[in-house]
């Protein structure tokens, strides 16, 4: 596979857009591989938008809260490192967490 040699116009795109776009969104946007998006973005000293994982997190059978780690720390009243860590383990006590 031969390397292809990125474009200004390519490299603008990722200056305008990596706030906004996953590192996914911005390969299919422009037809590269991640691989290729995730060095530039090292090179370019830039990181894109992460893509963040949503759970639904139960307290014995209810569910208390779904989202992201940060908006169910929101909901909960927790902090969000707490909330990663239960998310980490799948389970805590009666604090389950499932990946949506």
């Amino acid at each position: 596979m031969s390397r292809r040699e990125w474009t200004e116009k390519e490299i603008d795109f990722l200056f305008d857009n990596y706030e906004e776009m996953t590192v996914k969104e911005l390969a299919e946007e422009i037809d590269r591989p991640i691989a290729s998006i995730q060095s530039k973005c090292r090179q370019l000293w830039i990181k894109p938008k992460s893509a963040e994982r949503e759970y639904t997190m139960y307290r014995g059978e209810e569910v208390e809260a779904t989202g992201t780690t940060r908006e169910i720390a929101e909901k909960t009243g927790l902090k969000v490192t707490t909330i990663r860590n239960y998310a980490t383990k799948g389970k805590r006590g009666n604090v389950t967490f499932v990946e949506m």
